[in-house]
This record gives structure tokens, C-alpha cells and sequence, in this order.
């Protein structure tokens, strides 16, 4: 099937090409997305989330179990993922490296993502570097970590992961606070605590 420039399919015949129907219901019409497009906001979503690069493959069907642990973690993310809002908590997923956390964290993302809500990727350190910057200008931490942590769920790889001094730590603990008070929930994988 060939697509127009905006990347609809031309040979749709529910929308014609345009992306939109028309549904009728009694004396109302309302135009909706058409199912055409459904792929595509999906994909155009999970984008605006800023998802590792190395994240396209990695998905709940692709995860491959090796040990007695990773069969459970898999289980927990498939439970998790199957309907998120229904609880106020995060998940986190703690190992050492090398055992399957970032996939099974982004593989959740991918599925909070699909069912509609709002995520984003934090990459700790850029963060750190962001907070920072903001010092030497003379701008308040708290702007930055708001900002970071205004959506219903973020991801964060690798907490921890850096120097792990005493301000580090601070952050992190700081993060998770405003994160707390916003009703934002935790998605999170780290080395520590394994």
C-alpha cells in the first residue's frame, strides 16, 4: 500500500487517505482518528519520550528468561505492564549487569506508552549535568527536576549509575520526592541493591 507525504495510507478505504472518519451517532458526526494512523501515533508517541536508541527491539515477546530470576522479572513486567493505573506504585528492576534490565524496563514503557499515558525517559547523568549548568547561573535546582519528572510515568536507567557521591545521592533521593508528591510513578533499573 503506498503512503502520502504524511505518512497515511492512501489505499484506506475507511479514510480515504485522510487519517479521519466520520462516525455517526443519532443527529451527532464526529471525525476520529482513523485505525490507519493508530500505528503511526503510537510510534510518533513513543519517540516524544526519549527512549534509548538501542530500544526498537526491545519488547515483553522479544525478552528471553535464562535463569529462574529473569522468568519471575518477566512475569512481574507482563502483570505491571497489563494495566499500570490501577496502582500508585513504580517498579523497579534491580541486578547486576548484564541481566535483562533495561529491556524488560523499556519493554514496560513501550507498554504504559501504548496504553496512553504519559512517559519520559530521564537519563541521570544529562539531568545532573542539567541541575548543574542551572548552579552556575544561578537558576534553582527545582525547576529542572519538576520539568523532569511532570509526566504520569518516568523510566530511569541506571540509577545510580555515576560517581554515587553524596550529592548524586541527594538528587536521586530528590527526584523520587517530587516524583512522590506529583503522583508521577517510578519506572526504574539499577545495579545497586542487587
Amino acid at each position: 500500500k503506498g503512503r502520502n507525504g504524511r505518512g497515511v495510507d492512501m489505499k484506506c478505504t475507511k479514510c480515504d487517505g485522510s487519517g479521519w472518519v466520520i462516525e455517526c451517532d443519532r443527529s451527532y458526526e464526529t471525525a476520529k482518528r482513523c485505525s490507519c494512523r493508530e500505528e503511526e501515533d503510537l510510534a510518533s508517541a513513543w519517540r516524544r519520550c526519549l527512549p534509548p536508541e538501542r530500544s526498537e527491539s526491545m519488547t515483553l515477546e522479544r525478552f528471553n528468561p535464562a535463569t529462574d530470576s529473569q522468568r519471575k522479572a518477566l512475569m512481574v513486567a507482563k502483570l505491571y505492564a497489563s494495566d499500570p493505573a490501577s496502582s500508585d506504585k513504580g517498579l523497579a528492576f534491580l541486578g547486576p549487569v548484564g541481566s535483562g534490565k533495561t529491556h524488560l524496563l523499556v519493554s514496560v514503557a513501550r507498554e504504559v506508552v501504548r496504553l496512553g499515558h504519559s512517559l519520559s525517559f530521564i537519563d541521570f547523568d544529562r539531568l545532573a549535568s542539567e541541575v548543574r549548568a542551572g548552579y552556575s547561573d544561578g537558576i534553582d535546582d527545582t525547576a529542572a527536576i519538576k520539568r523532569a519528572v511532570s509526566r504520569d510515568f518516568i523510566v530511569i536507567d541506571e540509577l545510580g549509575k555515576g560517581r554515587g557521591t553524596e550529592w548524586e545521592s541527594w538528587l536521586a533521593d530528590k527526584i523520587v520526592t517530587h516524583a512522590y508528591q506529583r503522583g508521577t510513578r517510578l519506572l526504574v533499573a539499577s545495579n545497586h541493591g542487587s
